[in-house]
C-alpha cells in the first residue's frame, strides 16, 4: 500500500497494529480487555453491530456480560441492553461510548470492522488515502469512544474539539482500577487506548473530527 505522500508501506506500519486486508476495503481486528464490574469501552473500527453480536463477541469461557448501556446524547436518555430481560439499545457503532457490566475475572471482547482513519482510492495496488472521522456532540454529556487501532492520547484525539464550544475538563475512565482520569484540555493529558472512551460536555451542538492513524 501507499501513504498519502505516495510512499511504499504496509497498511499494519500506518495504523500501526497487524491488520487484514482484503482486494476492496481495509479490514482489521482489534480486542478489548473487560474487567470486573463496571467498564467504559467502544468499538476502535468503524462498524455498527446489535447487542447480540456484542455479547456473542465475548471469548469463550471468560465470563458473561451482565448489562449494556449506552447514553444517548440526542434524546438525553439511558438505551440498555440486558440479557433475556430488556432491550432498548437498537446497536452500537463506532464513536459512541459504552458501559458493560461484565460478571467474571477478565474478559475479552474482539471486534472487527473497517481499518479507522483510511479510505481505499485504488482497488488495484490498495493505494489508501487519509479519511477523517467525524463524530456529531451535543449539548450536554457526550460519552465519545476512540476510535483508533493505535494507543493515542487526549491531546491528539481530541485536537479539533471548539473548546470554547466544550467544557475543558474531560473525563476517561480506568477500567481497571474503577476510577475517573480529569483531563484539562490544554493544560494535562491522558493516554487513550484502542476501545476506551472520554466523557465531554458539551455547551452546544458541535462536532469532533478524528484522524486515527496521521495526528496521533
Amino acid at each position: 500500500v501507499y501513504d498519502e505522500a505516495g510512499n511504499a508501506t504496509s497498511l499494519s506500519q500506518v495504523v500501526g497494529f497487524p491488520v487484514r486486508v482484503t482486494a476492496l476495503q481495509g479490514q482489521g481486528f482489534y480486542p478489548v480487555i473487560l474487567t470486573e464490574g463496571w467498564n467504559l469501552i467502544s468499538i476502535p473500527l468503524e462498524t455498527s453491530i446489535s447487542p447480540l453480536t456484542l455479547l456473542n463477541s465475548l471469548a469463550l469461557g471468560t465470563g458473561s456480560l451482565a448489562a449494556v448501556f449506552a447514553w444517548d446524547s440526542d434524546r438525553g436518555m439511558w438505551l440498555y441492553f440486558i440479557p433475556n430481560v430488556a432491550l432498548t439499545l437498537p446497536e452500537i457503532r463506532d464513536g459512541m461510548g459504552f458501559w458493560v457490566y461484565f460478571e467474571g475475572a477478565q474478559g475479552v471482547l474482539f471486534f472487527s470492522g473497517e481499518v479507522p482513519g483510511i479510505e481505499i482510492v485504488d482497488t488495484v495496488d490498495q493505494r489508501i488515502a487519509p479519511a477523517p472521522i467525524v463524530y456529531e456532540l451535543y449539548a450536554g454529556g457526550n460519552f465519545v469512544g476512540v476510535t483508533s487501532l493505535d494507543f493515542t492520547s487526549t491531546d491528539a484525539y481530541l485536537a479539533t474539539l471548539d473548546l470554547s464550544a466544550v467544557s475543558s475538563y474531560v473525563f476517561v475512565f480506568d477500567n481497571q482500577n474503577k476510577i475517573w482520569d480529569v483531563v484539562i484540555l490544554g493544560t494535562t493529558s491522558a493516554e487513550l487506548r484502542p476501545g476506551s472512551a472520554v466523557w465531554i460536555y458539551a455547551f452546544r451542538d458541535t462536532a469532533l473530527i478524528v484522524r486515527p492513524w496521521y495526528n496521533s
